[in-house]
């Protein structure tokens, strides 16, 4: 783009004052100073002293260009004529946060967006041109992913966090997803978050969405042991026939394997069932273990039978009455119900009728 600039002046002149601006033939505001010169503007072939060539057209090159972040873009200008006076360019961006230049020409990318650069000439005369740059996301490639710790081990239930990292740090896309090889023993979420299933080992993969890359960590699941076993009662009475559940409570509460069994010394007076169900038999006594699966840690309850208890419902005397002299006796009969009552002790008293 160019300005036509045809001025001449081509006369000595010697007077004071600023001398700020010359148009046409016109010179105004002068300084206290003597001015004493020949002056010839505009004219590439006229004659005189002192003559100024102003840039009347640049061109840039080239008028559009892509880059991507942090890419770089050398813009030309060409200045026309060759022989301009004052060749320097003065340059800047519509949009300084998109793509920045500097003062060669030289474009730098910033972020994706579009920014014009304008190249104009610094002799004050107008020339300028433009050309507007785009800049896209730079596609950085991944070449590896690494991921930490390479072995971990934990217990049942319990998480350990893996951390994926890809090369190089400024890849583009950074996406990863995790999988485990054996979800029965270990899970893992997209985040890279393992939990414990079951006892066993799992191998957790990673893999890149950009280019496929992978690598793996060995996790390691354990049981929590068992420490103990507790009952609820350690001594119980029954009566024969009565029933009494026995409540078992493993340590520590978050053992891997909580199962138990159940028996009995002695089976003739005490029985007890896979769920801890203790049955009274007959009169005597059994000792009802419980006993882990994890560790054979056991716990006992004493158990001791006694006959069931018949209450008495009633009891009858036979004669309902009699008579007797003086010196003579009588038999009573007393008969207590049912039949089979526990206790059928009775007592006997008399009183005058």
């Amino acid at each position: 783009m160019s300005k036509e600039k045809n001025h001449y002046f081509d006369e000595s002149i010697e007077t004071k004052g600023q001398f700020s601006s010359i148009r046409g033939d016109e010179i105004n505001n002068y300084s206290d100073k003597q001015i004493k010169t020949k002056y010839n503007f505009g004219n590439r072939n006229s004659g005189g002293s002192g003559k100024i060539i102003p840039i009347g057209n640049i061109t840039l090159s080239p008028k559009k260009a892509t880059i991507k972040v942090n890419e770089k873009q050398q813009l030309t200008a060409k200045i026309d004529p060759d022989d301009a006076t004052n060749k320097k360019i003065n340059w800047s961006s519509s949009d300084q946060s998109v793509a920045k230049v500097e003062n060669n020409g030289l474009v730098t990318g910033l972020k994706v967006g579009n920014a014009t650069i304008q190249a104009e000439a610094a002799d004050g005369f107008g020339a300028l041109d433009t050309s507007i740059i785009t800049v896209e996301n730079s596609n950085v490639p991944v070449e590896s992913v690494s991921m930490t710790p390479k072995k971990a081990s934990i217990d049942v239930g319990k998480t350990t966090k893996l951390k994926a990292e890809v090369n190089p740090a400024d890849s583009t896309n950074k996406n990863v997803t995790f999988e485990s090889q054996d979800s029965s023993i270990a899970t893992v979420d997209n985040t890279g978050l393992v939990t414990g299933v079951a006892a066993g080992s799992a191998v957790i993969t990673v893999t890149t969405e950009d280019g496929g890359k992978t690598d793996t960590s060995t996790i390691t699941v354990n049981n929590v042991e068992v420490t103990g076993v507790s009952l609820d009662k350690t001594e119980i009475s029954l009566e024969i026939g009565a029933k009494q559940k026995l409540v078992a409570t493993i340590a520590p509460p978050n053992a891997t394997i909580k199962t138990v069994t159940w028996s009995s010394d002695n089976e003739g007076n005490a029985t007890v069932d896979e769920d801890g169900n203790v049955t009274a038999v007959k009169e005597g006594s059994a000792t009802i273990t419980v006993t882990t699966t994890d560790s054979n840690k056991t716990a006992t309850c004493v158990v001791t039978v006694t006959d069931a208890i018949v209450a008495v419902t009633g009891v009858t005397i036979d004669p309902k009455s009699a008579a007797v002299n003086v010196g003579e006796t009588t038999q009573l009969t007393a008969t207590v119900e049912p039949e089979n009552a526990t206790n059928k002790k009775v007592t006997w008293s008399a009183a005058e009728a």
